[in-house]
């Protein structure tokens, strides 16, 4: 799953945007410049652990439904930055998928 994020108040030009990937199971396996200086964190405080740690409050449950039949969701969620304070991001996540189509 790639998951992408800006922040609400929209990308000003030149900005970068915030990228990761998340395998099926849940655990971060990149991590983009944009998605450090969005939450602060750098790339070897994430890659490895579960995603589930960024949220600031659990998915909704349109993205969940989603995820659980292995299709595209944009929408808006409550990430948590370094500092553990809230950032609200538009996020679209995208399964990843082999040649055979099969969920990496």
């Amino acid at each position: 799953m790639r998951i992408y994020g800006t922040p609400l108040y929209g990308t000003p030009q030149g900005a970068e945007v915030a990228a990761a990937a998340v395998d099926a199971q849940g655990v971060v396996t990149a991590w983009s410049r944009g998605a450090r200086l969005l939450l602060g964190y750098a790339r070897g405080e994430v890659v490895g652990r579960p995603a589930s740690k960024l949220l600031a409050v659990g998915l909704p449950d349109s993205a969940r439904r989603s995820l659980a039949r292995r299709e595209a969701w944009l929408g808006r969620v409550a990430l948590r930055n370094q500092a553990g304070r809230p950032v609200e991001a538009d996020v679209r996540a995208c399964p990843l998928t082999d040649a055979e189509k099969q969920v990496q």
